[in-house]
């Protein structure tokens, strides 16, 4: 099979994920730039695995005849959680991706782990 590397200009997007053991879920939001039909926001929801640094997931569209398709993401996470970066594939095409956190959601984060029960 041949994969087709697919040039395009980034799109931004609202990634909503949480972590339970080694399973990640979520939900993400982006500016619709490819299904004529849908809405201007695309939803979608993920759910994959994280093992070390390693993480992967499926991103299912909810929106739009347009916009029925899975995209398979494979990646690492680097800079102490802050950043996943790798590659997607829809099909026979694929390309690079890169997640970054942003400053408030580290600090909910941190704030979320000192409420979290210690440990016996």
């Amino acid at each position: 099979m041949h994969f087709s590397h697919i040039e395009m200009p980034p799109v931004h997007f609202d990634a909503k994920i949480k972590q339970h053991g080694g399973a990640v879920h979520g939900q993400i939001s982006e500016e619709n730039t490819f299904a004529r039909e849908a809405e201007a926001i695309l939803i979608s929801n993920l759910s994959g695995y994280v093992v070390g640094g390693i993480i992967g997931f499926e991103k299912s569209y909810c929106s739009g005849e347009n916009a029925m398709h899975t995209v398979d993401y494979h990646g690492y996470i680097t800079d102490k959680g802050r950043k996943i970066s790798g590659h997607w594939q829809i099909d026979a095409f694929s390309g690079t991706f890169t997640m970054c956190r942003d400053a408030s959601d580290i600090a909910l984060a941190k704030k979320e782990k000192l409420k979290e029960p210690a440990n016996a």
